[in-house]
């Protein structure tokens, strides 16, 4: 029979914490990964980010390949969530592909997910990475029906609308790259103007 009260090592007692800790350990790791990439962060850094114990990460999050998992996986239902409510206005395709691309500039968050598998690839595990893969696909997906949209009312020519998407953050990380590049002096507004006047004048049905 099990004492009264008992608890799995390492769980932490609920009234010590304002935010389920599951969520905080996700929420910091997940910025702990985004500033310092896979390779320089730990479970001991995540813990002393949650002030919890190490045992406390492990409870939830048996290693760490399966905390970056979680993380990448809650960044891009963010970033589809936050994309799918731009392109649900009533507005001209172009004027939301305008606002979306400045914001994600001024967030300063590349949705290109190559980019932060670098150094956890060999440590993810095959069903790892297809789980990230696929939340991956859901994020453009929903990029992907509004230029599906766009094409059915000829609002654009009828290209592939995967082949779109694609195109459209690809030429998102030109916009990050400029933010980066001390030489150069556009404006976040006038960089995410700039990109999808580029993008749209190879689409316009009117070309």
């Amino acid at each position: 029979m099990k004492e009264k009260g008992f608890r799995r090592l390492g769980r932490p007692k609920d009234s010590d914490i304002k935010q389920p800790t599951n969520e905080l350990i996700l929420q910091e790791a997940l910025r702990l990964f985004l500033e310092n990439g896979y390779l320089n962060v730990s479970i001991a850094s995540v813990a002393n980010k949650c002030d919890v114990t190490k045992a406390s990460v492990y409870y939830y999050y048996a290693s760490k390949a399966e905390l970056f998992t979680e993380a990448m996986i809650m960044l891009m239902i963010r970033i589809r969530d936050q994309i799918q409510i731009f392109l649900e206005e009533e507005l001209p395709l172009k004027t939301r592909l305008v606002k979306i691309t400045k914001i994600h500039l001024e967030k300063t968050i590349d949705i290109d997910v190559e980019n932060y598998l670098k150094g956890a690839r060999k440590e993810l595990s095959e069903s790892q990475l297809e789980k990230i893969k696929q939340s991956e696909e859901e994020m453009y997906q929903v990029i992907e029906s509004a230029f599906r949209q766009a094409i059915d009312i000829e609002e654009i020519r009828p290209f592939h609308p995967a082949f779109l998407t694609h195109s459209y953050v690809s030429l998102l990380k030109v916009g990050y790259m400029n933010k980066q590049h001390p030489t150069l002096t556009y404006s976040v507004e006038e960089t995410a103007e700039q990109l999808i006047e580029l993008l749209w004048h190879g689409i316009n049905v009117t070309n």
